[in-house]
């Protein structure tokens, strides 16, 4: 059973190398597993689009206390890391919700995709660091010189900082959050890369 498991691993793994979009699969009468719940966090590790698939809706739609609604509570509750990644159900018996499953994964593609506006990305990170400044490094204040996307799929914003080294993983995680809010990633995973600024005699604030 482990040696089953391990390869099953594996095999996901491998096929998450390929990937631009991570279907979850979820057995609706099994409910979400540990295992699911693990492969999810790898594919938000590595920034994959992820969509979870409740699968054998039919098997579980109609019982007490059992709706769409509940279920995704559910999910979010145990996979608190991907709180807006879509949930579509399905029935491949019955050849229900695949479409949907289909649009919504090209529908989180496209949002991979996209190009933000320089101005939109300057008063979204201004606005961020006026309401919650970047915490000091020791005695520096640390401050962001300027920021700028600097790729796709997954979208990558630079900040370029005076000092970027103890910039903790909270504040990276309040910066994300504040920029899918202000720029609308309604689903997808932000990457946020933060360099030293080589101009260190440069002054100036975010987007300068």
């Amino acid at each position: 059973e482990e040696s089953i498991e391990y390869y099953s691993v594996l095999r996901a793994l491998r096929a998450m190398e390929r990937a631009d979009i991570v279907m979850l699969v979820v057995d609706a009468a099994e409910g979400l597993t540990a295992q699911d719940a693990h492969i999810a966090g790898l594919a938000w590790e590595r920034y994959r689009g992820i969509l979870v698939v409740v699968n054998k809706w039919d098997l579980v739609s109609g019982r007490p206390g059992v709706d769409e609604e509940r279920y995704i509570q559910e999910i979010r509750r145990r996979m608190q890391f991907i709180p807006n990644s879509p949930v579509c159900f399905t029935s491949a018996l019955h050849q229900q919700g695949v479409g949907d499953v289909v649009r919504t994964a090209f529908e989180v593609y496209e949002e991979r995709m996209r190009q933000v506006p320089h101005s939109e990305i300057h008063r979204a990170v201004m606005a961020a660091v006026g309401e919650h400044p970047p915490p000091a490094a020791g005695s520096r204040p640390l401050r962001v010189r300027r920021v700028f996307q600097g790729g796709v799929n997954p979208p990558t914003f630079v900040f370029v900082t005076n000092y970027p080294e103890p910039v903790h993983f909270s504040y990276m995680r309040y910066l994300e959050n504040r920029l899918r809010a202000a720029l609308d990633f309604r689903y997808t995973h932000l990457r946020l890369v933060f360099k030293r600024d080589s101009d260190r005699t440069g002054g100036g604030g975010a987007g300068s």
